[in-house]
């Protein structure tokens, strides 16, 4: 069964993100108080745990590396599951992939040296479809 890992929320540019337990997800908006959350098609970011661990663990200089953060981590759901206009429900919301992978930045020194990194497949940016609140370790259900 797949789960809700992690609830990240960064309350201003400045700030570092922080964990939270639990959040509110607004439909067409993302999480209440989180400076990246607004309309549009990335109003939540989502990496599984386990491509989280690989880029954490990854000992090349990606930009991003350090960059990226995820709104919400899950584990135990397959990552082919999740493609464009998939749907999940994520504990009493509902969200839905609006596009799968990061895009690379030209200064980032992994794609200088003509590779790329895992977040090129693995991220994947959400719209949230129908508000509700989501706690960590809740299910995640694929529809």
């Amino acid at each position: 069964m797949a789960t809700v890992s992690g609830i990240y929320i960064k309350k201003s540019k400045q700030e570092q993100r922080e964990e939270i337990q639990e959040g509110f997800f607004k439909a067409d908006f993302g999480l209440e108080g989180d400076v990246n959350s607004g309309p549009g098609p990335r109003q939540v970011c989502l990496l599984r745990r386990e491509d989280r661990i690989e880029v954490d663990g990854d000992s090349r200089n990606g930009l991003c590396f350090s960059r990226f953060n995820e709104t919400l981590q899950i584990e135990g759901l397959n990552l082919e599951d999740l493609k464009k206009d998939a749907k999940i429900r994520v504990g009493h919301a509902l969200l839905r992939v609006a596009s799968c992978g990061k895009k690379c930045w030209p200064d980032c020194e992994i794609v200088k040296s003509k590779s790329s990194c895992s977040l090129t497949k693995t991220a994947r940016f959400m719209t949230v479809q129908e508000s509700g609140i989501i706690k960590k370790d809740d299910s995640v259900t694929l529809l």
